[in-house]
């Protein structure tokens, strides 16, 4: 027996049309959208704050409009969302309100709850948690700001439990990457929890779903004579089987290259699970005989996790804003990276309050191959100085010289910044519940 699960996004910014080319392509089980990062929780945080605020993701909506049909007609595939942020009500109404005006009312529709702990971190403290940053073992009791958001990152077990209430939509707040493979394969194949194996190889499968910007399971963004990458990558399929071997499928249609050497980088990345302890070090990955679009993983071994659940608290720490901008020229990563040099020239130049800057390239953003996308991010302790930041990010255009194709592609704003908390609480301080209900029930 063989399910197969597919990954539609790891971060905000990506583009969602490949789900449902991905859906259209080859038959899934399970369709994943794995929103978990620290770094998301305080771009949500922050937007909380704003005259408009959203709590959830929201490109989880865009999503589902294209695959409202194939959910329609596919009524083996189940969506899996960790994407609810701090507002999964509100993600899950707006879901159910499209997929009744697309022709869902009676699809069953599941929230998961509990990760948001912000009013029980007392309740901790008194329990004996002493909620002391894990990397620094800084003092949480010597904090001179409150916080501001403090979430869970749950396991599997309340998506299993939404699954077997026949759910075809779930959604949750906070929710390790890996989980909710694994949820796929406990609810699949019955695994029981102590199948350290079985479940540490589809831990490692979803683990790998929250890759880095140039490779995720092992598929390999291509580039053309010019250095440019390849517009669709694609996301690959996981096909896990009930003793627990996993294979590696490129999805169609797909610019990437699938390689072995790859998959088993990504298979042996060191990301945790609060469903199992992964030992990946002897792990091996090969191509299948004849088929260079399949890699087999073998030699995964389970054991018992910690008994603690992670838990991010966000703290207050200055200001920031980015603006990503859009070059098309022969070497764009050279003009944004003289961009960037002469922004910072600048800002030295006048009196007040210094700026951090950086400047990435987005690969995930790319769009076709005319377009290359960066992101430059500053912070400071003072919103003056993070304000000069972004009038130089406005007036950049006018910076080289005539004929540069440079664009504008978002003006920045000076926002808070949150700073991440890493801490931990045992897992049976931590209510979770879930509501699975049809979708025209939630409106």
């Amino acid at each position: 027996m063989t399910t197969r699960i597919a990954n539609a996004a790891s971060f905000p910014n990506e583009c969602h049309r490949s789900a449902a080319q991905t859906v259209q392509a080859i038959e899934l089980d399970y369709l994943t959208f794995s929103y978990a990062s620290d770094s998301l929780l305080s771009e949500l945080a922050v937007q909380r704050r704003a005259d408009r605020p959203v709590g959830f993701v929201t490109q989880l909506i865009e999503a589902l409009e294209n695959l409202c049909p194939l959910i329609y007609v596919q009524p083996q595939l189940k969506v899996l969302a960790a994407a609810g942020g701090f507002d999964g009500r509100g993600c899950v109404e707006q879901a159910a309100e499209l997929l009744c005006d697309r022709g869902c009312p009676t699809l069953p529709v599941a929230q998961v709850r509990g990760a948001d702990v912000l009013n029980q971190l007392e309740e901790f403290l008194l329990a004996g948690c002493t909620l002391d940053e894990q990397a620094t073992g800084e003092p949480f009791r010597d904090l001179k700001v409150p916080p501001v958001y403090a979430h869970a990152w749950l396991g599997a077990d309340a998506v299993v439990s939404a699954l077997a209430q026949d759910a075809r939509l779930v959604v949750t707040d906070s929710l390790q990457p890996s989980s909710l493979t694994v949820a796929a394969g406990i609810h699949e194949f019955g695994w029981s929890n102590d199948a350290w194996d079985q479940l540490a190889t589809a831990a490692a499968a979803g683990n790998c779903f929250f890759s880095d910007s140039k490779t995720c399971l092992g598929l390999e963004l291509t580039q053309d004579s010019q250095g440019r990458f390849a517009t669709h990558p694609g996301s690959p399929i996981v096909e896990l089987e009930t003793g627990g071997e996993l294979r590696i499928v490129k999805p169609v249609p797909s610019d990437g290259q699938l390689t072995s050497t790859n998959v088993l980088q990504d298979i042996q990345r060191p990301l945790t699970s609060p469903d199992v302890k992964i030992d990946a070090t002897r792990a091996t990955a090969k191509r299948v005989p004849h088929d260079d679009n399949v890699v087999q993983i073998s030699g995964i071994v389970g054991h018992r996790p910690v008994e603690d659940l992670a838990i991010t608290i966000g703290l207050r720490d200055g200001y920031q804003a980015t603006g990503v901008i859009s070059i098309d020229c022969s070497d764009p990563l050279s003009v944004a990276l003289e961009l960037a040099e002469l922004m910072d020239r600048r800002l030295k130049q006048e009196d007040g309050p210094s700026v951090e800057l950086t400047c990435e390239p987005l690969l995930n953003s790319f769009r076709d191959h005319n377009h290359h996308i960066f992101q430059i991010h500053g912070w400071s302790l003072q919103p003056s100085a993070v304000d000069r930041l972004c009038r130089e990010i406005v007036s950049m255009r006018h910076t080289f010289a005539a004929g540069l194709p440079l664009l504008r592609s978002v003006i920045p704003h000076t926002q808070p910044k949150i700073r991440p908390w890493l801490t931990s609480v045992p897992k049976e301080l931590v209510e979770v519940a879930v509501d699975c209900r049809q979708a025209d029930q939630w409106l």
